[in-house]
């Protein structure tokens, strides 16, 4: 009988040091594939606040154009894509971001939409904002 246990106790010596490496191989496993939730997570955290910033960028000339649309005079006026009576398109640098704004007159009521693009990739939207205003308080502008 005591032959047997110690044969026992012998046998699990090499069997502990097998379960502390398999345990290091599943802990590992786990580690791994939560760092890549901690990875995704930072590049998410980065692009919401690019669109963010973009978004506050547009908010803020949204609310200057319906303060006063004569503040589009101080910008470039540029050729719209698609041309149209009553529609004015205008460019601006501001805040490391290009604006295009376009200024549509339609059913006695001012469209207009600011689309708002990295000033180093021009051809990546980050943020876009629509606003419609009474004809009467956006009469001026040109």
């Amino acid at each position: 009988m005591k032959r047997k246990m110690n044969m026992m106790l012998i046998s699990e010596r090499g069997l502990t040091l097998i379960e502390i490496v398999a345990a290091l191989v599943i802990l590992s496993i786990i580690v791994i594939s939560f760092m890549s939730f901690f990875i995704q997570s930072s590049r998410t955290n980065t692009n919401s606040g690019k669109i963010i910033d973009a978004t506050y960028v547009a908010q803020a000339e949204i609310e200057e154009i319906i303060n006063s649309e004569e503040h589009l005079k101080q910008y470039k006026n540029v050729s719209c894509q698609k041309a149209e009576a009553d529609k004015k398109c205008y460019e601006a640098n501001k805040n490391g971001y290009l604006l295009q704004i376009e200024r549509k007159i339609k059913n006695n009521q001012t469209h207009v939409i600011i689309k708002v693009f990295n000033e180093n990739h021009t051809n990546k939207l980050e943020a876009q904002m629509e606003t419609i205003l009474p004809r009467t308080k956006a009469a001026g502008g040109g």
